[in-house]
């Protein structure tokens, strides 16, 4: 009895000192990456609002291609039926690799990150939609798509990895398209189902300067607007949203009962022929 009191004492003792080590060093790995997004130039302000598993995507993306955070400016544009910022958060960010060519530096290419957060939860939760649009006289798709929802777990009190998306669900050559699902539910007894108590989600994929290096980084007069839109349905009979092509972009096809919020970013830069 001595032997197995002092063997289970012996294993609290362990686990007492190997979770928090392991907990210490999720931190200091998490401050590395988010240390490493500072010295990029991605705000502070801006990583504040990304959860966890966003900081680890975005750093990976960073790594990757070796990106730059891209100072844009914002131009509100109002959609029909729009969402107030402070129901549904929604942001398109920019980030560059560049390539240095002598005393000038290019976009080599130019990576997009669009993200999504509920500060207050929908009553109706299904199927929503986000378009992101942009010039295709300038930019060209270049893939590299990845689009993820998150959910919080009120049964794991933590988020997950909803679901994952490696290609768009509409595109085109100045747009594209994609579902969001706002759906979760998690099985807690046979008979009871817990919806999560927050949802979030972020995509992200590359555009190519049309002709490649014919863009520098100094800002000379010239911009180009990347438009995000997403569409919530709050029709609780209707299933997921579809999308319809306008021209060279992606839009959503209009019907009853849909709410919207836009962000556009203008990106500044110096036409070089």
């Amino acid at each position: 009895m001595k032997k197995a009191i002092s063997l289970a004492v012996s294993c609290l003792v362990i686990i007492s000192v190997v979770i928090p080590a392991q907990a210490h060093r999720a931190a200091q790995s998490d401050d590395y990456m988010v240390e490493l997004l500072l010295e990029r130039g991605y705000p502070s302000d801006f990583l504040n609002t990304l959860i966890q598993p966003q900081i680890v995507d975005l750093y990976e993306l960073v790594q990757e291609k070796n990106l730059y955070y891209l100072h844009t400016y914002r131009q509100q544009i109002q959609p029909h039926g729009n969402i107030s910022s402070r129901q549904l958060s929604f942001d398109v960010t920019s980030s560059y690799t560049p390539v240095k060519i002598g005393d000038v530096t290019y976009f080599y290419e130019i990576t997009i990150y669009v993200d999504y957060d509920w500060n207050q939860l929908p009553s109706v939760r299904g199927v929503d939609a986000i378009t992101v649009n942009w010039d295709n006289s300038i930019l060209t798709y270049n893939d590299d798509f990845m689009s993820k929802d998150y959910a919080h777990s009120q049964k794991q009190n933590r988020w997950i990895t909803y679901k994952t998306w490696d290609r768009p669900n509409a595109l085109s050559q100045g747009g594209l398209g994609i579902n969001t699902y706002i759906n979760f539910e998690e099985q807690i007894s046979p008979s009871e189902w817990l919806s999560a108590d927050g949802l979030r989600g972020s995509l992200s994929f590359s555009l190519t300067p049309e002709p490649r290096l014919s863009m520098s980084t100094a800002p000379g007069g010239n911009s180009t607007a990347i438009d995000g839109i997403y569409v919530h349905n709050a029709n609780p009979l209707s299933g997921s949203l579809s999308f319809s092509y306008q021209g060279f972009g992606v839009s959503v096809s209009s019907g009853m009962l849909q709410d919207s919020i836009a962000d556009t970013k203008r990106i500044e830069y110096t036409r070089v022929e």
